[in-house]
């Protein structure tokens, strides 16, 4: 836990210099506060995240991944994801294919996913399906792809439903099923999926 300690401290110095420097910079001072505040948010989320806050870790992996209120670190950010995930944070496992998928580490990503999806998390399914649709990481493979999709669908990511409706509609995997595309239209759609709703059509004015 020592990089946790490293980070605190950094970012309590950074604040610190900051601060004491407004006047020579020409920097104002209430930008500095608002510097050494975030900072401070920083320092918080990760002094919570090594009492074992996973949450914490997941949202200061995330400000290293977008570089948002520190600089960004792909390297810190995948630490802090680890530690969520090794305690069993589904979002920090997720969090950590982000990093792994920017680093192009495939081969990581594609167990990674994996083991999420035979734990019957959607979204690993789906993000692991699209490895296969493109062939990253993995030999292309239209047809196990679906059957990801599909796994995802049935475990509630609207995501997987609405791939799986493409599909029927296009028939260049399977079949054109407009019945079953339309199925799958209405899953996703209630799964949260707004581009799978029907489009208003608009009252006519009287």
């Amino acid at each position: 836990m020592e990089t946790f300690k490293k980070i605190a401290v950094g970012m309590g110095v950074i604040a610190l210099l900051g601060l004491t420097g407004c006047q020579q910079s020409g920097i104002s001072p209430s930008n500095l506060t608002q510097k050494a505040k975030e900072g401070q948010e920083v320092v918080q989320l990760a002094t919570k995240c090594k009492s074992g806050d996973t949450k914490s870790c997941v949202e200061i992996g995330k400000l290293y991944l977008n570089g948002e209120k520190v600089e960004k670190n792909y390297q810190k950010a995948s630490l802090f994801f680890q530690t969520a995930c090794g305690k069993g944070d589904t979002q920090g496992c997720l969090q950590l294919g982000e990093v792994y998928a920017k680093e192009k580490k495939y081969q990581k990503l594609v167990e990674l996913y994996q083991n999420l999806c035979n734990k019957k998390v959607g979204t690993a399914c789906v993000k692991l399906g699209t490895l296969y649709e493109n062939g990253e990481g993995v030999a292309k493979d239209a047809k196990k792809a679906m059957e990801l999709y599909q796994q995802g669908c049935d475990n509630g990511d609207g995501k997987g439903c609405l791939y799986l409706a493409d599909i029927y509609s296009y028939g260049d995997i399977v079949p054109t099923d407009y019945p079953k595309a339309d199925k799958y239209r209405q899953k996703a759609c209630k799964l949260g999926i707004k581009e799978a709703c029907p489009t208003p059509v608009p009252k006519p004015k009287k």
